[in-house]
């Protein structure tokens, strides 16, 4: 009997599974041997903790409490970061949010196109398509024609 059949063999040997002249061995190699036997032994008081904790029975009503305490939990009311308002209010300010969003966008927009048609731009512009030999040059489709 060696090491290596005790170390393949713990399941069977813990359990009592093995046929009786092995298992007679096996209690003599354990016997001689001390690293084989603390395997074992460890082995076992392992099994027996997983054993305990299969035999432990949970509480059925577990998820029921736990939703009933997240549904009754409510947080300590302080200063926010918003002001409190009504809630029929909340929906005229949340569109008054948007909209002002959109005029903003839209007064951006027209800036950023007066921009553009800025007789130095517009120079600059026509001096580099010269320089380059384009004859077109859109931004707002990414073309490029080149003289043929």
């Amino acid at each position: 009997m060696d090491c290596d059949f005790i170390k393949n063999k713990l399941f069977a040997i813990a359990e009592n599974r093995l046929p009786e002249a092995e298992l007679e061995e096996a209690r003599e190699h354990l016997a001689k041997c001390a690293s084989c036997a603390g395997a074992v032994s460890s082995f076992t008081s392992f099994m027996e903790v997983i054993e305990q904790e299969r035999k432990t029975e949970t509480d059925p009503f577990l998820a029921a409490k736990t939703l009933h305490s997240m549904e009754s939990y409510r947080p300590a009311k302080g200063p926010g970061l918003f002001i409190r308002m009504p809630g029929s209010l909340q929906p005229v300010f949340a569109t008054t949010l948007i909209i002002l969003a959109l005029l903003t966008g839209f007064i951006a927009g027209k800036q950023g196109k007066n921009i553009g048609r800025n007789p130095v731009s517009i120079n600059s512009l026509n001096t580099m398509k010269s320089e380059l030999f384009i004859s077109e040059l859109r931004d707002e489709d990414k073309i490029l024609k080149l003289y043929k």
